[in-house]
């Protein structure tokens, strides 16, 4: 339901496919500044989830199933990026302890979040926070969207989008 809840409540960006991604600068988990203009010319696998929390097992579903299938995804041509609202020590500390093979981007003052639509208000009345909804953004080289897939916190998410990807089937939503 809490899920359900957040989705509702998505934040005003409504990002959709074939609208250009905005602009994001970042610290990754090794103190080094990631922006979206390092990556032009290149395919790029944006995807934002919950915390650096293994207790929340919803947590790292994205962050395990993105390390599963990422030579796969690297074959097909596309860097990944993900983006947390932890900070660069949390984030530095749950890639090393999964041995995570791709960069993860501090946004501790939700600015990426909101500018990407993904960061929501809980509907429920006693409960005022916010939360970011999972979700993947796969960019082209020119950083135009090609296809955004919600509620990746389902294992199945990232192995069906790797299945369009590789199938030449992108620009559906999911």
């Amino acid at each position: 339901m809490l899920v359900k809840h957040m989705i509702q409540r998505t934040m005003k960006s409504k990002l959709k496919i074939g609208d250009k991604a905005p602009h994001f600068a970042g610290i990754d988990q090794d103190g080094n500044i990631v922006t979206l203009k390092e990556f032009e010319g290149k395919k790029l696998i944006v995807f934002f989830y919950f915390r650096d929390a293994l207790f929340m097992s919803i947590s790292a579903l994205p962050l395990l199933a993105f390390k599963r299938h990422h030579d796969a995804f690297r074959k097909e041509g596309y860097e990944v990026i993900g983006i947390g609202i932890d900070s660069e020590r949390d984030h530095h500390w749950m890639a090393n302890y999964l041995k995570l093979p791709y960069r993860i981007i501090t946004d501790s003052c939700y600015a990426i979040n909101r500018n990407y639509g993904t960061w929501a208000k809980s509907s429920k009345l006693t409960d005022n926070r916010c939360y970011t909804v999972p979700t993947i953004f796969v960019l082209d080289e020119k950083g135009t969207i090609q296809e955004i897939v919600r509620r990746i916190w389902m294992w199945g998410r990232i192995s069906g989008l790797l299945r369009r990807i590789q199938r030449g089937k992108l620009g559906s939503k999911a």
